[in-house]
Parts: C-alpha cells; sequence; structure tokens
C-alpha cells in the first residue's frame, strides 16, 4: 500500500512539474513574440504563445511549410520544415538544396540540411547549443538571438519558397518523382 501512495505521489510531482514548465514556455514565447511585433516581424503578428518548445508561423509561406522558433532547455534554434506530403517535401528540399549556397550567403552561416529519407517531413535548420538551463535570466539573450535568425532564414528563403510554391502548384505528381531530381548525398546531414 505504501509503494502505491509513493508512486502516485512521484507521478503527481511530474505533473506538477510539467505544468510549471508548460507555464514558464509560454511566458517565454510571451515575451519572444512582443519582441518579435515590436521589431515589426509581420509573420507572427497573430500568433498566440504556446506551452511547447517550438512555435511555428506558416504566414506566407507555400502549403504545409513553416517557419518554427524552438528554445529548448540546452538550445536555440530557426527552421523552415517542410509537411506536405512525402513527395511535394522532398521535391521542395532538393530543389531548395540545389540553391544552398545561394541561400546560406544571405542568410550567413551554414545550415543543417536534413531530407529524412524515408519521413513524410524535411527541414533545414540552424541552431546555437546553450548551457543556460532556460534560466529566465537567459530569456533576453535567446529571444535576442531567435528574432535575429528567423528574420534572417525568412530573407534567405522567401524568394525561393514562393518561386517553387508557384512551381509545385503547376506539377502533378508523376513529375514530383522523377527520381533524377533527387541527388546521392541529400540524405546526409550536412553542418
Amino acid at each position: 500500500m505504501m509503494g502505491m501512495a509513493k508512486k502516485e505521489s512521484g507521478k503527481k510531482s511530474i505533473q506538477g512539474s510539467e505544468k510549471r514548465l508548460e507555464k514558464t514556455r509560454r511566458k517565454f514565447w510571451a515575451k519572444t513574440l512582443d519582441t518579435l511585433r515590436k521589431r515589426g516581424v509581420a509573420r507572427y503578428a497573430n500568433i498566440s504563445p504556446f506551452n511547447r518548445g517550438s512555435l511555428a508561423s506558416t504566414k506566407g509561406l507555400p502549403d504545409d511549410c513553416e517557419y518554427n522558433l524552438r528554445s529548448y532547455t540546452d538550445n536555440v534554434g530557426v527552421e523552415l520544415r517542410f509537411k506536405r506530403s512525402e513527395d511535394d517535401n522532398k521535391w521542395m528540399f532538393d530543389r531548395l538544396k540545389r540553391e544552398r549556397r545561394e541561400i546560406e550567403e544571405r542568410f550567413g552561416a551554414e545550415m543543417l540540411w536534413e531530407r529524412l529519407d524515408g519521413k513524410k517531413a524535411s527541414w533545414i535548420r540552424y541552431s546555437l547549443n546553450l548551457n543556460d538551463d532556460f534560466h529566465t535570466e537567459n530569456w533576453p539573450s535567446r529571444i535576442e538571438w531567435l528574432c535575429e535568425h528567423i528574420v534572417k532564414l525568412e530573407e534567405a528563403f522567401s524568394e525561393p519558397l514562393a518561386r517553387l510554391g508557384r512551381e509545385l502548384e503547376s506539377l502533378d505528381a508523376a513529375d514530383l518523382a522523377d527520381p533524377a531530381d533527387s541527388t546521392a548525398d541529400a540524405s546526409a546531414p550536412d553542418a
């Protein structure tokens, strides 16, 4: 009987800890969104704070593509994520990878390009590893980093994504599955 009470107590402690983290994340994203709005980053104007480690915006992007802000205990990051059908995702990823050098020049750094063969999603991300355990006194530097890099990400990808979105609308499924469009090393993580 005592073991059951101890197990139940531990479960409640974990649930309480998770609730506190969710509340903390919501406060962090509220501050981040406020900073983005003050800087005129319209992409996040109608986004509400969330209790997860990432915050997404699809405004102005081709269907099922999103820009994500990510903030976890040990890192922050920005990413472009593809969430369309697997064929569409890989097609867009491969087309963008052809322009990798130019995109990364506009962004100002090398990014991690993950095609994720065999999975529906693909993404391109840039992250910074931290050792600050998400303490509130470190939020200003995290928020600054996220605001700076989401703007850079959007500037680097806006033109190619708009162009590819228009092109994708005019293609049919047979055009997307062309194996000649895939590169042998596209699934290797590059960083």
